[in-house]
């Protein structure tokens, strides 16, 4: 029954986002003109306003997902996970590393290692905890 047989009224869901299972609570179609994507949610069927950018990486979806139905400013919208196989692949020219520790707060290496080094900023850190446990002693118990 799709909703124009219901007399252009929706059914009315929760305020909450829906998560949907493709192929068990929500799957897509393509049906008439005006519209060029539907979603048939729950048996009934609802059409979708996508632009052309959407529309052609839903059909070259390898794999459809959940999709969540939420409502906001009065609208309601459906956000699809879609799969979709890269026609490039990325192909690294190096590697790249990010080393945290207490001498240099961070390496970075690439092709020419960088030393961040925040030594002062370090020793307040610890001077300002050293304060926070101070004042905690003092305090009562409970």
């Amino acid at each position: 029954m799709s909703w124009l047989k219901i007399g252009g009224k929706y059914p009315k869901f929760s305020e909450k986002p829906l998560t949907l299972v493709h192929n068990r609570s929500y799957r897509l179609f393509e049906k008439g003109k005006e519209f060029k994507l539907w979603a048939k949610i729950c048996g009934v069927a609802y059409p979708l306003e996508l632009g052309e950018r959407q529309l052609k990486l839903v059909k070259k979806a390898e794999k459809i997902g959940e999709a969540k139905l939420l409502k906001r400013s009065g609208k309601w919208y459906l956000h699809v996970s879609i799969e979709i196989k890269e026609v490039k692949p990325v192909n690294p020219k190096g590697v790249l590393g990010v080393d945290l520790g207490l001498r240099n707060s961070a390496v970075v290496t690439g092709s020419k290692s960088v030393f961040i080094k925040h030594r002062r900023l370090l020793y307040k850190v610890t001077y300002y905890w050293k304060q926070i446990d101070k004042m905690k002693s003092k305090l009562s118990e409970g």
